[in-house]
C-alpha cells in the first residue's frame, strides 16, 4: 500500500501551518524590541495597517486598470512589477553583502 508522504512526519513536504506564522512572528519580533512596552499597541496597529495597504492597494489598482487595459495586459504588468521588485531586492542584498565583505577583509598590501 502506498503511503501519503505529504502528511507523513517521515520526509516529504512540510504541511505544517506554523511555517508561514514563523515568518510573521520573526518580522514582529524584529521590530517590537525597538519601542517601549507602552508603545507596542501603536506599533502593531501601524504594522497591520501598512501590511494590509501594501497588499490591497496594488490589487485594487490592478482591478481598476483591468477594466481599461484588459486582464492579460494588467496581469503581465503586475507580474513584471513583482519580478522587478524581487530583482531589485536581490541586487541590493548582493551589494550589501559584498560591501560588508569588503570592509571586513583585512588589507594585506602592507
Amino acid at each position: 500500500m502506498r503511503e501519503n508522504r505529504l502528511h507523513s512526519s517521515e520526509g516529504g513536504e512540510d504541511s505544517s501551518p506554523s511555517r508561514p506564522l514563523s515568518g510573521f512572528l520573526g518580522a514582529v519580533r524584529s521590530i517590537v524590541h525597538l519601542v517601549t512596552p507602552t508603545e507596542r499597541a501603536g506599533l502593531m496597529a501601524a504594522y497591520y495597517v501598512e501590511s494590509y495597504l501594501a497588499n490591497s492597494l496594488p490589487t485594487i489598482l490592478a482591478g481598476y486598470m483591468a477594466q481599461r487595459l484588459g486582464l492579460v495586459t494588467v496581469a503581465n504588468l503586475y507580474g513584471g512589477g513583482i519580478v522587478l521588485l524581487a530583482l531589485t531586492g536581490l541586487a541590493l542584498a548582493f551589494m550589501h553583502f559584498y560591501q560588508a565583505r569588503r570592509t571586513l577583509k583585512p588589507d594585506i598590501s602592507d
